[in-house]
C-alpha cells in the first residue's frame, strides 16, 4: 500500500512543557501577527491574500489584495483556546504530515482532550473544500506564512515561515489537498511523563484528557 499523508497527535502534560512551548511560540507568531494585520493592513501596506481552496491551483499572487470569499456559516465546534486552559492541565495538538513525514501544517489551537481533537479534525476534513487560505507577510520578520480558516476561525497554520508568498501558497495548497486524503492516527504521541502503565484513564482515549 503506498504511503499517504497522515494526521498525528501529540500531547503534553502542561503549558510549561518545553516542546509545547516551541509549538506555542510559532503559533503565537503566526496568529498574533495575522490578527494585527487584519486591522492594520489598509494603513500599513502589508500584503494580504485570501484564496479559496478550489482556486489555489491556478491562483496567481500578483495583486496586493484579493477579496475574501463569503463562506457558509461555520459549523465547526470551537476548541478551547490554549491560553484558556489551566496551566496544570494536559493539552494536545495535531500535525499534518506528508508521506515522507515532512510537516505540512499544524492545528491552530491546543485541545483539552484527545476526543475533542479527533472530532475537530473530522470536521475540518469534511469542510476541506470550503477552507479559505490566507497568505500573509510577517510584519517584523519579513517572511511569509499561511493560515487556513473556516468562516473567520483559524483551523490550520503553516508549520514554518517562507521566503516568498508563492512558496507559502504552494505549501498551503498541498496541505489542503493532503488533509482530505490523510490517515488519522488512532492514538496520540504522549510525552514520557504522561505515560502511566496500567492506568485505566490512560488506556481509554475516549475518556482520558490526553
Amino acid at each position: 500500500m503506498p504511503a499517504q499523508p497522515r494526521i498525528a497527535f501529540s500531547s503534553f502534560p502542561s503549558s510549561s512543557d518545553l516542546q509545547y512551548g516551541v509549538w506555542e511560540r510559532v503559533n503565537s507568531r503566526i496568529l498574533g501577527d495575522s490578527s494585527t494585520k487584519r486591522v492594520a493592513s489598509s494603513s500599513t501596506g502589508v500584503t494580504h491574500h485570501a484564496l479559496t481552496a478550489p482556486a489555489l491551483a491556478t491562483a496567481v499572487l500578483a495583486k496586493p489584495v484579493l477579496p475574501k470569499p463569503v463562506l457558509a456559516k461555520p459549523v465547526l465546534p470551537k476548541p478551547v483556546l490554549s491560553d484558556r486552559l489551566p496551566g496544570a492541565a494536559p493539552r494536545g495538538v495535531w500535525q499534518l504530515l506528508a508521506a515522507n513525514n515532512r510537516e505540512l501544517g499544524r492545528s491552530a489551537r491546543a485541545y483539552p482532550s484527545f476526543r475533542e481533537a479527533l472530532s475537530h479534525v473530522a470536521e475540518i476534513r469534511e469542510a476541506a473544500a470550503q477552507l479559505a487560505l490566507r497568505v500573509d507577510r510577517h510584519q517584523h520578520l519579513g517572511t511569509w506564512f499561511w493560515i487556513a480558516e473556516y468562516g473567520d476561525e483559524p483551523v490550520i497554520t503553516s508549520a514554518r515561515f517562507f521566503g516568498s508568498a508563492a512558496e507559502a501558497a504552494k505549501t498551503a495548497t498541498g496541505a489542503v489537498l493532503a488533509i482530505a486524503l490523510a490517515a488519522v492516527d488512532e492514538l496520540p504521541r504522549s510525552r514520557p511523563a504522561r505515560r502511566c502503565q496500567g492506568d485505566p484513564a490512560r488506556e481509554n482515549s475516549d475518556t482520558a484528557p490526553w
